[in-house]
């Protein structure tokens, strides 16, 4: 009377159904970031602003909380749209961009050297409100790309760890 096989196979669809919708369930509650390429002046070098980017990606990749944008559509994104930030971050079309990529975040940064220092700035723009959730800044002394990743990396797990604890608290 009862097919032994079809049963078998139904039980298994329903559990991976199940399944499929518990990942779906715990993926919407982790927000994407997007990380836009830092801003530098002559004498930021490419090393150091890739060094930054990664840096940055690493750390919202390591945050069970969040996801990062892909870095390719994330470029394709501000290329088509000729995105430009020189200097002053306009926090608008920050908000646009981030809007485009259906990110709730985007992280910034600058790094400026002047004479024998470099400052190093991070920040992240809720995109829903443009409102800045926090900014970090540090000045160190030369270029030392393994310094610049330091330092970005303890302002980018603050940043990121106050917005989740923000979270946690909303939630009570």
């Amino acid at each position: 009377m009862f097919n032994r096989g079809r049963i078998a196979k139904t039980v298994v669809f329903v559990i991976g159904v199940l399944f499929c919708g518990a990942l779906a369930a715990q993926r919407d509650d982790t927000r994407l970031v997007a990380v836009l390429e830092p801003v530098g002046n002559a004498g930021v070098t490419t090393l150091n602003k890739r060094s930054v980017r990664g840096t940055l990606e690493e750390c919202v990749t390591k945050n069970k909380e969040f996801r990062a944008v892909d870095r390719a559509r994330t470029n394709r994104v501000l290329m088509e749209h000729r995105f430009q930030r020189n200097g002053m971050v306009d926090n608008n079309k920050v908000q646009d961009i981030g809007k485009i990529l259906n990110a709730n975040f985007v992280f910034v940064s600058e790094l400026y050297r002047e004479n024998t220092y470099t400052n190093i700035s991070v920040s992240l723009i809720d995109v829903e409100t443009g409102v800045l959730k926090g900014a970090r800044n540090k000045m160190m002394e030369g270029t030392n790309p393994m310094t610049i990743q330091k330092l970005v990396d303890e302002m980018a797990t603050d940043l990121l760890d106050m917005e989740s604890s923000k979270k946690q608290r909303d939630k009570k």
